[in-house]
């Protein structure tokens, strides 16, 4: 936890602060701790949407305009800012950024890549050690996305298989010997589910 001061008068006051999260870009995330320069000093993470202030100070810029929601200075060096006084950063500032080296969000589930910043969303989107829901509503496993089809078509138990029998409803597997066609019918019609 981080402290600041206040002086009033000769007292002077620490107050505890923890840093807003607002950036979903947490130092920890990235393969070497990333330049201090580029870490944006209200949410205490990397710049996400970076914006300089006319006193040359950058942050992100949901962290600055949240902030000069309720106060009127830079937080840094307390200076009169305005939001409209907010410019983008230099281009050469957002591809620093960018080619920063970050751990894949699933790196607890088995996924060793490492990606720049700039494609990270798109490969946690993508990656195949993401946890996802058995699409079967009475399954309540959570599997990687990489073996999801494996378990839907071969061995979660309540996927289903088409009755040869009379029925011919879709039966989970793990009723599927000891199902009676007569009785799924009158259940079928009677718009009782299975299980």
């Amino acid at each position: 936890m981080t402290h600041i001061c206040y002086e009033i008068n000769i007292i002077t006051i620490i107050l505890p602060y923890e840093p807003l999260k607002m950036s979903q870009y947490d130092t920890e995330k990235f393969c070497q701790p990333p330049d201090p320069d580029l870490i944006c000093c209200i949410c205490q993470c990397v710049l996400q949407s970076p914006v300089e202030s006319p006193c040359r100070h950058v942050f992100c810029n949901v962290c600055i305009t949240t902030w000069l929601n309720n106060h009127r200075n830079c937080p840094t060096c307390r200076r009169r800012v305005k939001k409209r006084q907010l410019k983008p950063v230099l281009p050469i500032v957002q591809n620093m950024i960018n080619r920063l080296l970050m751990f894949c969000d699933f790196k607890d589930n088995g996924c060793a890549e490492t990606v720049m910043l700039e494609i990270y969303v798109n490969h946690v989107e993508g990656c195949g050690y993401r946890k996802l829901k058995c699409r079967f509503n009475r399954c309540d496993k959570m599997i990687l996305k990489k073996d999801k089809d494996q378990h839907e078509n071969q061995v979660c138990e309540f996927r289903e298989k088409l009755c040869i029998g009379r029925c011919g409803l879709m039966i989970p597997v793990c009723v599927y010997d000891t199902h009676d066609c007569y009785e799924e019918l009158q259940k079928f019609n009677q718009g009782i589910s299975l299980i």
